[in-house]
């Protein structure tokens, strides 16, 4: 053999000995989530991790809401899921209830994750049987946008915080012009973008103390009577069926809508279509204080992974203050702190007021069944979307028999 092979296959040799990890691949972590709007800061921070060390390569894949459901609903039971998703309340309750969530307890009880950067109202809405599973990851809140230019062409003043409902709906009445199209706001069966918030500010709940389902309260109902007269009784507002057609949203961006209810996460368009023209300010008030419904993402560990110590220095790193603040750009982060970088996008606007909802106490975090959250939160809506369109609430009744008979049904 030529001494030169000699000399190559011995150094060689030191090499992989002396530094086997010089040639070893770097273990694969996979996230998947449904958020692609949020793609810019994922993305930020997923480079910036995998730049920081060549011991982890992780890839993230996005999916819309309903292929991401399916897609878990076959890989989770299978033991095939991705090692780190993104949670919504729901999903939570129904995942985290069945195994399919790794339990990180003891990465808060040993400071590996810090609880008190984060606010309460995200921890309490995905603690589940006690138990949180995952961390926070942004957190959103719900205001009252209105169009200014709107208000200025019939010379009334801006919608103001808290204000009584009564109030609104005056305003709503005299910004409603039928035959240009325009109406004052509009009354979605949504339950946290809309319904929600109103019964909560009045003083009731979603579910009661036994876990049952509570819509059909006489605080619920009086809630749904107010809603459903601003469309079938003043006609400040689409119909259902209009608002199907063509929704509440769109209509506030195209100029054809004064005040509408929605989520810090439509902040960013609603800007983009109104500029200058965009207020905000913090919901009506059905009761002594206004109250905002307040959700959370997490990024959770499936019990699915093959890697769970690299899948718990990714959780680790998605949890600090350098990752959460690159997500600013298209979300409120949920460490403390960066929900400011936030607001500093949309510097000289009412941007503040979403987390002013958090800091003031309003916010509340949504409430769902503790057995099968999506069915059940498909259910209400359902139930809240047929009060609204025929104005009858009595036919919540039937509606809530149906949801606690599924809810008695899995105790």
């Amino acid at each position: 053999m030529k001494k030169w092979l000699v000399s190559l296959l011995v150094l060689a040799l030191m090499v992989s000995t002396v530094c086997p990890a010089a040639f070893a691949a770097p273990e694969e972590i996979e996230i998947l989530c449904w958020m692609s709007e949020q793609e810019t800061g994922i993305t930020a921070q997923i480079d910036a991790f995998n730049e920081s060390q060549n011991e982890i390569e992780v890839v993230v894949s996005y999916m819309t809401g309903n292929a991401f459901s399916d897609s878990l609903s076959i890989s989770l039971p299978a033991g095939s899921a991705p090692d780190i998703i993104s949670m919504n309340v729901p999903y939570d309750i129904d995942f985290s209830g069945k195994g399919y969530i790794m339990d990180i307890s003891d990465m808060f009880e040993d400071g590996t994750i810090d609880l008190s950067k984060y606010p309460q109202s995200a921890i309490t809405a995905h603690t589940i049987n006690g138990v949180l599973h995952g961390v926070p990851r942004d957190y959103d809140s719900i205001a009252m946008f209105y169009n200014k230019a709107l208000f200025d062409a019939k010379g009334l003043p801006y919608p103001t915080d808290g204000m009584p409902w009564d109030e609104f709906v005056q305003l709503a009445v005299q910004l409603t012009d039928t035959n240009a199209g325009i109406y004052g706001t509009d009354v979605a069966f949504a339950t946290n973008t809309s319904v929600l918030n109103y019964i909560f500010s009045a003083g009731g709940s979603t579910f009661d103390e036994t876990g049952h389902c509570a819509i059909n309260s006489d605080i619920a109902k009086g809630v749904l009577q107010k809603l459903s007269d601003v469309i079938n009784v003043y006609g400040a507002s689409p119909t259902i069926d209009q608002q199907t057609e063509l929704s509440g949203a769109n209509r506030f961006m195209n100029g054809t809508e004064a005040m509408h209810s929605d989520g810090s996460w439509n902040y960013e368009i609603f800007y983009e279509a109104l500029g200058d023209n965009l207020g905000v300010c913090i919901l009506p008030s059905m009761g002594e204080t206004p109250c905002s419904m307040s959700n959370s993402l997490i990024w959770a560990i499936t019990t699915s992974t093959k890697n769970p110590e690299a899948a718990r220095k990714v959780l680790a790193y998605l949890a600090s203050y350098e990752a959460q603040a690159m997500t600013a750009v298209s979300v409120i982060p949920a460490y403390e702190g960066t929900d400011e970088m936030w607001v500093a996008n949309y510097e000289g606007t009412g941007a503040q007021i979403f987390i002013d909802n958090i800091r003031l106490g309003y916010a509340r975090p949504l409430q769902y069944s503790k057995v099968s959250a999506n069915e059940i939160n498909t259910m209400i809506k359902s139930a809240f979307s047929e009060v609204l369109t025929t104005g009858d609430v009595s036919l919540l009744d039937a509606h809530v028999e149906k949801i606690n008979a599924i809810i008695d049904g899995a105790e």
